[in-house]
């Protein structure tokens, strides 16, 4: 009698895969009040979740754990199915996506923010020659322009014996400069900087403080604001990095900037940014009011150590 052996053969099914996911966090500034992303399987998706973590401009987080029917909407067949959440405005965003078929999980984490700002300014793009200046639009506006010293700015360290400041903002070639020190920026990029052939900048080389300050002029718009640096740094958390003034480096102190120590984990301190709040001596964000005329904004670098990028 012969005898027939069998073997099983397994099935193997490829894990589910995520796209059309949006905002991406591929540049800063993606304003929209919903999450949405689209999950494909070819035997059909047996679990979703979302982990949505999020952190508002002055540090307050909060975390929570969405399915289907509990803050997630989810539609379309179990092979292509469509998964949308409600987001807020002005919030740093962590989602951690997990779907899962008979594959397998697919884990896909994204960054991003729902931040709408109302008006950004360049750190780089401190006054020049006398107080001239440029309203927005503004990118790169300020290539090759020179402040007066002690009028648009004031630097005790020439940022040239430093290596910044010339590739953007030059220097004279002997004694103290007006300009501050510029170099290229390693942030998450802003869409005028992505494939329009601009480069962002930031500001720095303050360590040690020094007193260095620069003056910014604009038409800021009018009504009531709060006032963030895009900063980084290596500063303990109670120590005043840089001041902010209206009406020039004499005028009136409108709050500080404490810029905290932003290089755990990361190779390059000075280019891992986060927000910071422009605040009072408790710490509380500064509200200022402006009407909508030409205003001077002054920073002054105070314990420094600190690059601003906007």
């Amino acid at each position: 009698m012969a005898i027939i052996a069998l073997a099983a053969s397994a099935v193997a099914y490829a894990q589910p895969t995520l796209n059309s996911i949006y905002p991406d966090g591929t540049v800063q500034f993606q304003p929209t009040n919903v999450l949405a992303f689209n999950i494909g399987s070819a035997v059909g998706i047996t679990s979703l979740t979302v982990q949505l973590s999020g952190t508002n401009l002055t540090g307050t987080g909060t975390t929570q754990l969405l399915t289907n029917g509990s803050g997630l909407t989810v539609t379309g067949p179990a092979t292509s199915e469509t998964a949308t959440a409600v987001l807020s405005n002005n919030i740093v965003y962590t989602a951690v996506i997990q779907a899962a078929d008979a594959g397998g999980p697919t884990t896909t984490t994204v960054v991003f923010d729902t931040i709408t700002p109302s008006y950004t300014w360049e750190a780089e793009d401190f006054d020049y020659t006398n107080g001239l200046y440029f309203d927005n639009p503004q990118t790169n506006a300020y290539d090759g322009l020179v402040a007066t010293v002690n009028v648009d700015g004031y630097n005790p360290n020439n940022p040239s014996g430093g290596g910044a400041g010339l590739t953007y903002r030059p220097t004279p070639a002997t004694g103290a400069s007006g300009n501050l020190g510029v170099e290229n920026v390693s942030d998450i990029p802003r869409a005028a900087y992505v494939g329009t052939g601009q480069t962002d900048y930031d500001q720095g080389w303050n360590n040690g403080g020094s007193g260095l300050w620069g003056n910014y002029t604009r038409h800021f718009p009018a009504g009531r604001w709060n006032i963030f640096m895009r900063g980084a740094g290596w500063q303990a958390n109670s120590t005043e990095s840089a001041l902010m003034y209206q009406g020039g480096i004499n005028g009136t102190l409108l709050g500080q900037y404490i810029v905290p120590n932003t290089g755990a984990g990361h190779a390059n301190i000075y280019q891992n940014y986060t927000w910071v709040p422009l605040g009072d001596i408790a710490g509380n964000p500064i509200e200022w009011d402006t009407d909508g005329s030409q205003q001077t904004l002054t920073i002054q670098a105070i314990q420094g150590n600190y690059n601003a990028n906007f």
